[in-house]
Order: structure tokens, then sequence, then C-alpha cells
């Protein structure tokens, strides 16, 4: 995770000379420490899902565009978007511009949608209705289903939602991802961009709860696997070593995941069958997934397991 640069020393000294309400985050001289927005605005520039307006600017309060929010979801994605511009279709989105890679990844995975006239509008601000429909569609895409927060109150304001925003803005309100102001939702309001990264670090908060259904996708499991696992083998020499706890150990860090929160599910007939086989010791890991064994992985503290899709 990139870290931003030190203060230069004379910066240091300036910045501690400044009473604490003054305060500003290294980086971006628009984003004051004691603003309720600061965490998520560091920790969103961190890990480079969001970056400023200029080099030192990150204009919280200005709305979010719609180029900008596709291009955050696909940074958020993890996905190689390169070349996608092949994909962009709308009369005024055009191949030269910054976001055009992006918007043609929204596009093709019909995770965005243009106006009956064809057109996009990538510097047009997101309302808010708008914003739930996008995240929405990006969750559906990624194939992660959150877990119900304990939220029970609706939104004051639900009948002002429209329609065709009604149901993912009650899905996403209770899930967790987005909150209400003074019990309203606001529709047709603009979203900042302090707002958007609030609510990427809302996501990060919940990820982990979902994250055992984010990884039963086998095309996700396999390129984790093929790029981090190439160079593990199983131990050698220890038929009874050829556990799912075992494997599990090697298997789960390099799927992102806390061995003391997930656990693999291994079936013992699969177990078995590489135990009588007297090569199992040079079998790689990647190999066991692909070709081998029918895994699941469990939350251990949902009881949550994926679907068996190996």
């Amino acid at each position: 995770m990139k870290k931003f640069l030190s203060f230069f020393l004379a910066s240091l000294i300036l910045t501690c000379s400044l009473p604490a309400a003054y305060a500003k985050e290294p980086g971006f001289s628009d984003v004051d420490t004691g603003k309720w927005y600061y965490d998520a605005v560091t920790e969103t520039a961190e890990r480079g899902i969001m970056i400023g307006t200029s080099d030192i600017m990150f204009s919280p309060d200005e709305s979010l565009t719609r180029a900008q929010l596709i291009t955050v979801l696909g940074r958020l994605s993890g996905e190689d978007v390169t070349g996608k511009k092949e994909f962009l279709t709308f009369s005024d989105t055009y191949s030269n511009k910054w976001y055009a890679d992006y918007v043609g990844w929204g596009a093709e995975n019909g995770i965005i949608t243009g106006y009956p006239d064809g057109s996009f509008m990538p510097d047009a601000p997101v309302l808010r209705q708008e914003l739930v429909s996008f995240i929405s569609r990006y969750l559906e895409y990624m194939e992660i289903s959150f877990p119900d927060a304990p939220i029970t109150d609706g939104f004051d304001d639900e009948n002002q939602i429209p329609d065709w925003a009604k149901d993912a803005a009650e899905m996403l309100r209770t899930i967790g991802l987005i909150e209400g102001s003074g019990g309203l939702f606001n529709p047709g309001q603009n979203t900042t961009r302090a707002q958007c990264a609030a609510l990427i670090m809302r996501y990060y908060g919940i990820l982990p709860n979902a994250r055992d259904i984010m990884h039963s996708r086998l095309e996700n499991i396999m390129s984790l696997t093929e790029v981090k696992s190439h160079h593990i083998y199983l131990k050698t020499g220890v038929t009874d070593w050829m556990t799912a706890e075992n494997i599990g150990s090697l298997l789960l860090p390099q799927l992102g995941l806390d061995i003391n929160k997930y656990e693999l599910v291994i079936s013992e007939s699969d177990l078995a069958e590489l135990r009588s086989d007297s090569n199992y010791g040079a079998i790689n890991v990647g190999d066991i997934l692909f070709y081998r064994l029918s895994i699941a992985i469990k939350n251990k503290e949902s009881g949550e397991v994926t679907e068996n899709k190996l």
C-alpha cells in the first residue's frame, strides 16, 4: 500500500506550530484532520482508489462526476481495464479521455448505462439516486453479497426515491453501505467526493464478512492461485500432513484470507485419494485446486460456506 511522503522538515515545523483545528493532511491542502471525512479520504488515497483533483487538492466538497465514479469502481474491482475503450458506444465519450478505459469497462459489464439520447455525460454530477444504482450493479457484477446490517429504520423520504432506484437504495441501506442525513436519503442531491470516499471505506469495513462469497468465483480463485501459488508445494514425506487445515494454512493466505477467520472445507474422500497417491508430495497447490479437490471456504465467525465450485 502506498504511503504518503513525509513532510519536509520546514513544513513539519510549520504544521506543528499551528492549532490542531487547522492541521492539514500531508499531500492534500484542503483536507483538515478534524473533518468527518479525514480518515476516509486518507485511506482511499493510500489504497489508490480515489486520488486528488490535483497534486495537493482532494476537493472533498466537490460533486463526484459520473466518470470519476466508474473509475473508482474499476480500481476497486482490481481488474485490468486496459483496452476497454473499445467498448465505448456513448456519443459524448471519446477514446482519448483519461477515463475512456474505465467507462468502456463499466459499459461492457453492465455497470453503467447511458441516457436515451445515447450520451453518458461523464462530467455530470452523480445524484445520490444514481449512486446507489451504480453501486448495486457493481456488486452484482462482482458477485458480492453482503449480510444485512443491524439497521431497521427506512428513509423518511423514501417516497421521493424514483422507482428505478428504490430497490438499489433499500439494498445498500440494509447492508450498511449508505447512510442518510437526519433520516433522509436526499435522492436528488449531488454526491460529494467525500461522501464517495466514506462509502468506499464502509465497503472495506463490511467486505471481510463477504470475502468467502467473493472468492467462490472460480476465475478469481484460479487467477490468484496461478500468480501467487505457483511456487508453493505441499510438504512431502508424511501422508498424515494432508489435511484440510494444513492445506488451508498454505492456500488461504494466498487468497488474502486470515486463517484465523477462514478455513477450507474439503471432502474426506478427496483427501484419502491424495494420501493414497505415492506422488502427492510433489503436487502443486494450484493443481490441487484445479484438478484434484472439491473445496469450499468457510467463514468461521458466521459459519457461511461458499458453494463448491471446484
